[in-house]
């Protein structure tokens, strides 16, 4: 995974988070927050990337957070959504 981390174009890397949130693997483990949390930092424009976080926040109990990560992810699918309908 370290190696997708620093390729801001890997196309991949946002269904692998995706995959580990919901293919039943233990979310609690630091690396899987670590790789979801610098994806969003490496960019932040990634609708999934917050989408999966949201989800490792709601399964921890941390509601504010996992809201706040959703909200993050539907302003950015609004956006885009609004770019694809004047292009």
């Amino acid at each position: 995974m370290g190696a997708v981390l620093g390729d801001r174009h890997a196309s991949h890397c946002p269904n692998q988070i995706f995959i580990i949130v919901h293919d039943g693997m233990e979310v609690y483990d630091g690396a899987h927050w670590l790789f979801v949390m610098k994806k969003t930092a490496v960019d932040p424009d990634d609708i999934l990337a917050h989408t999966s976080l949201s989800i490792l926040y709601q399964k921890k109990g941390m509601v504010p957070e996992a809201e706040a990560e959703g909200n993050k992810a539907r302003v950015l699918g609004w956006k885009q959504q609004l770019k694809k309908g004047s292009a």
